[in-house]
């Protein structure tokens, strides 16, 4: 019976922020299964930790200071440091066909950020809800 209570509440955790993207944008299915979106300009869209982590051959890209970096992060993710004055300079070294799922300490640099690489011409980009310390207790 806790194995059906638990499984119930993994399924409306990880599908309880479908439809929250507000804006217009054209959806490509991942080989994973899992939605990455082709965002409009001014749009992002928000996925949490297991949907993150679903998307195959997605680019974790941190963008926390170095300090919280140095406290532990995503393997292999990219780390380009939002705070710093080359943050735009740096992304734009990045490949903009590649799908990117953006991450912070909490989400609100993540979401300032994908929504530039946005701006800048990124089509696949994902702000990871909730961010490193969300990351943390779900794969702990």
């Amino acid at each position: 019976m806790r194995h059906n209570i638990l499984f119930f509440l993994l399924l409306v955790f990880l599908f309880g922020s479908c439809g929250k993207n507000k804006t217009p944008s054209t959806v490509i299915s991942s080989p994973s299964g899992v939605e990455v979106t082709q965002l409009s300009k001014g749009g992002i869209q928000d996925l949490n930790v297991p949907q993150s982590m679903a998307i195959q051959g997605a680019i974790y890209l941190d963008v926390r200071t170095q300090e919280e970096v140095d406290g532990g992060a995503i393997p292999n993710s990219v780390h380009i440091d939002f705070r710093k004055d080359n943050f735009e300079e740096e992304v734009l070294k990045l490949d903009k066909t590649k799908a990117y799922v953006v991450y912070c300490r909490s989400g609100a640099r993540s979401s300032k950020a994908s929504k530039m690489m946005v701006d800048l011409g990124f089509g696949k980009v994902a702000n990871m809800a909730g961010g490193y310390n969300e990351y943390k207790v779900v794969m702990e």
